[in-house]
């Protein structure tokens, strides 16, 4: 199965005050702000197995099937998210 990273993309006139908000919490951009917002609420409010966890699909969404199995390369993602 083939999948592709998570690309969000904000409009112009919110981006100058998300880059502000996301520098301030110590994230590189505002789409590395608004991906973990999107990612932690996904993880907590979309469960996909009946114990109320997930398979996987959320970091297959944001990594990449190929960079969640190569640790180095999940943790520079980590990093910049």
């Amino acid at each position: 199965m083939s999948t592709s990273r998570l690309n969000i993309r904000i409009p112009e006139e919110y981006r100058a005050r998300l880059e502000k908000k996301a520098r301030n919490a110590g994230y590189p951009s505002a789409c590395a702000l608004a991906r973990t917002v999107l990612v932690q609420f996904l993880r907590h409010s979309v469960p996909d197995t009946p114990d109320g966890g997930h398979t996987g699909w959320i970091e297959n969404l944001l990594y990449g099937e190929a960079d969640r199995e190569d640790p180095t390369q999940r943790q520079r993602i980590n990093e910049r998210i």
